[in-house]
């Protein structure tokens, strides 16, 4: 019985010892504490160790290693959007001694670096870096960066980079200029809009917060001298005009829709506006300043003092103009034809008899208004500074 027994444990174990063996030998353990997604890392710094381990077994005393590159730069000129462009750098060990290269960091997540080989460069040997740029959709000049490591005592760290400018869908002024226009004007703004991309486009509307604006548009040829260098595919002018109705100056926005002849989703663009409006009314003195006015400065009491000043209509010589009010009341203020329509003569007296006045300061300034007492618009005002005083 014991004999039987020990035959079936010694076949069974003739069986089992092999599979064993079998099982053990498919087994690749992987190294312990090391995850999966950690594998990728672990398995490179090992590899940065074995090559640190082989270029210090063939380092010659003395000699050192040379990271030689033509280039470090490229640029790929006008890209399309959402485009991925690669350019291949080569660098090549010149020295005497084994050149070690490693990729740094790069400038942004578009930007991916592939180095070729081993990165052990034995002297006389050369390999490539290859950055690989996907360039978005934002139409701009873009420039990118990837760092090279070395072990050469001259250029331990080495620069790489790619730059491009992405064509756009859609180039054209953000603002839009009216000048300067009399009260009643039609003034007008041109502005030229340009796709890259797309063969045709129409403007749709223009729309704005503004009356009396009126617009048409006109093909522009895109061989056209203002186009030049911009490659454009198309091109289209707006012209934009607009009736002063009031003085001064104003401003606003306006929503442009384009269309694409592709067809698609309408696209919009804001763009501002602005111009200026001169006053109906206008003075004419060789002491007046443009923004401050008439400053008659310091004089004294006891004497009398005249400016005669010319007034002249912009528009509508017609009417008739006066004086509306005046400060300070101590002065006299008159005004007359001067003989030619729409010109006349404005004349500021400060009596002898004048009290002491003061008129110069920034919460206390003359005046004198001029216009139309029938309408509000044709009006102008005229500045006054000065001090009347008794001087010794």
């Amino acid at each position: 019985m014991n004999l039987r027994r020990l035959l079936w444990i010694g076949l069974t174990l003739l069986v089992l010892v092999p599979m064993v063996g079998l099982l053990v030998m498919s087994v690749t353990y992987k190294p312990y504490g090391v995850s999966d997604y950690q594998r990728p890392k672990y398995e490179e710094a090992l590899r940065r160790i074995r090559m640190r381990k082989e270029v210090a077994s063939v380092v010659v005393e003395g000699k050192s290693p040379q990271a030689f590159m033509e280039a470090t730069t490229h640029d790929f000129g006008r890209v399309d959007p959402h485009a991925t462009m690669s350019h291949s750098f080569t660098v090549e060990n010149k020295g005497e001694a084994p050149l070690t290269v490693e990729l740094g960091q790069t400038s942004c997540k578009c930007t991916v670096g592939k180095l070729a080989g081993g990165g052990l460069l034995l002297p006389g040997e050369s390999t490539e870096v290859t950055l690989t740029w996907n360039t978005g959709l934002q139409a701009e000049r873009y420039r990118q960066t990837a760092q090279l490591i070395t072990n050469d005592p001259q250029r331990k760290l080495i620069q790489l980079a790619v730059s491009g400018t992405v064509r756009a869908e859609l180039v054209g002024p953000e603002s839009f200029a009216f000048g300067t226009g009399d009260l009643g004007d039609m003034i007008g703004s041109r502005g030229v809009f340009y796709s890259q991309l797309w063969d045709d486009f129409e403007i749709v509307s223009v729309n704005g917060d503004t009356e009396g604006l009126d617009w048409y548009t006109e093909p522009v040829n895109v061989s056209d001298a203002e186009l030049a260098g911009t490659e454009a595919k198309s091109a289209w002018q707006l012209h934009l005009s607009r009736n002063i109705s009031e003085t001064g100056s104003f401003e606003g926005e306006l929503t442009l829709v384009f269309q694409p002849s592709t067809g698609g989703e309408l696209i919009e663009r804001e763009v501002r506006f602005s111009g200026h409006s001169r006053k109906p009314i206008s003075f004419v003195h060789p002491d007046l300043d443009s923004s401050s006015g008439l400053d008659i400065g310091t004089i004294s009491q006891g004497a009398h003092h005249e400016y005669a000043i010319l007034v002249r209509q912009r528009q509508e010589l017609t009417r008739s103009l006066e004086v509306l009010d005046f400060e300070p009341k101590e002065l006299k203020v008159s005004m007359e034809s001067a003989g030619v329509d729409g010109v006349y003569r404005l004349v500021i007296q400060i009596p002898e008899d004048s009290p002491r006045l003061i008129f110069n300061r920034p919460d206390k300034r003359g005046y004198v208004q001029v216009g139309d007492p029938e309408d509000e618009k044709f009006q102008n005002w005229l500045p006054i500074t000065g001090a009347v005083i008794e001087m010794q």
